[in-house]
Order: structure tokens, then sequence, then C-alpha cells
């Protein structure tokens, strides 16, 4: 019995790229197959096949639910694919990666060669190490300006908020899209949307979030002047 975990909001796209797992499974491999529903401990750790979406700059990120997993292989399914390639953290570094705009046949050839290593492979159960993981993060004040920017303010309100220059937001929305290869505004609001669902704790910018939504405005400690702003 497989396991397939799924855990993807575009339903349509979901069924499409299920039914091919489903068609391998069965016909190649002569399996049978269950599906789980939710992204629960307990079946992270029972599944074989766990098919998540990724928008873009996420698998950049830390996703805590994955170091229940303790075997299987996980499909991370892409909005495009990234124009430059990146240390990953831990928990993607065996991950299929699958772009929405694939044909099917170049899909399922990607899936047949996927499932062809795991099934030849003897299966050892071992839960995620995270130690040595390189993930990236957004510093404190990153994310002081991108919670302000989440909730609609502009630059030049940002900067008047925090009794700084416009072009130091500028630097730090520059450096933020930059980190995680984000090329346009829309890729940066659904992945700060990425951000603020995230089960990592603590969060700085879950909690700048909840202060601006509590107060209207936030700030940070020593924050009064440009140079002390600035941060890589």
């Amino acid at each position: 019995m497989i396991n397939i975990l799924l855990k993807d909001n575009d339903q349509f796209y979901l069924q499409g790229i299920t039914q091919l797992i489903v068609e391998v499974l069965t016909g190649k491999y002569q399996s049978s197959y269950r599906l789980l529903h939710g992204f629960t401990t307990e079946n992270i750790k029972e599944a074989d096949i766990t098919v998540m979406a990724l928008a873009h700059g996420e698998r950049q990120l830390c996703v805590p639910e994955l170091r229940d997993r303790t075997k299987g292989i996980v499909i991370g399914v892409l909005d495009k694919a990234s124009r430059h390639q990146r240390v990953l953290p831990l928990c993607f570094s065996d991950c299929l990666f699958i772009e929405r705009q694939l044909s099917i046949e170049e899909v399922s050839l990607r899936l047949n060669q996927r499932l062809d290593k795991y099934f030849s492979q003897t299966v050892e159960e071992k839960k995620q190490s995270c130690y040595g993981c390189i993930h990236q993060r957004l510093s404190p004040k990153q994310s002081l300006i991108m919670a302000n920017m989440f909730y609609g303010k502009s630059i030049v309100q940002i900067a008047h908020e925090l009794n700084v220059s416009d072009k130091t937001i500028f630097t730090h929305k520059y450096l933020v899209m930059k980190k995680f290869n984000l090329e346009n505004d829309y890729e940066l609001q659904r992945f700060m949307q990425v951000l603020a669902r995230k089960s990592v704790n603590p969060s700085v910018f879950r909690d700048c979030l909840a202060s601006i939504a509590l107060c209207g405005s936030s700030s940070l400690p020593d924050s009064s002047t440009d140079s002390a702003f600035i941060e890589a």
C-alpha cells in the first residue's frame, strides 16, 4: 500500500498529477494506494509520496512539518522554473520539482524516473534531521518592512512611519526579492502570504503583522536612523 499525501490548493492540477502518479503505481508497479488529506504529523509520517504546491521563493524556506517525515519522496509543484539554483534546505534536498507549465509527457517522464529510483532502493525509515540546514530567512528589519507592505502600505508611507528614507525601504525590498528570486510585486505578495501561514516559531514576520493589525504601525528598536536600519 502506497500512501500519497496531497497539499495543493489548485484542485484541478492536483487531480491531474495525482492521476499520473496512480497510473504509474497501479500499472508499472501494480501497487495499491491510499490518498491522505491534511498536512498533519501522522500523515507526513505515513506518506510514501508527498505532493505539495510551492509559491515562488518558498522552496528556500524552512518547512517545519517535514521534520516529521520518516520515508518517501517529496514532489514540489512550482508555479514556474527558477532562474537561479540556490542551496536548498535539507527537507528539499531530495525533492522532485515539477513546474505547472510542463507538458503531461514531461511530468510523466520525471515521475517515472523518480519513482523508479525510489522503488529500486531499500526503504529505511529515519526522521529528517535539520542539523546543518541552510535556509533563507528575513532579518527582523526586513520582516517589519514586508509586514507593512503586506497590509498595502506604500514605500513612502512606510519610510515616513519608520523615520527612514524612501531609498532605505526600497533597498530592503530589493534585497528580499533578490534573496528569494522574486521577479515582481505579485510574486512578492504571494510569498508574503506564505510567510503569514508558516508554522515556524518564533516568527518575527507574524509578530509584526499582529502588531500592525493591533496598532496600525510597528517599529523596531534602534530604527530611528538610516544607518541603523540598513541590513543585508
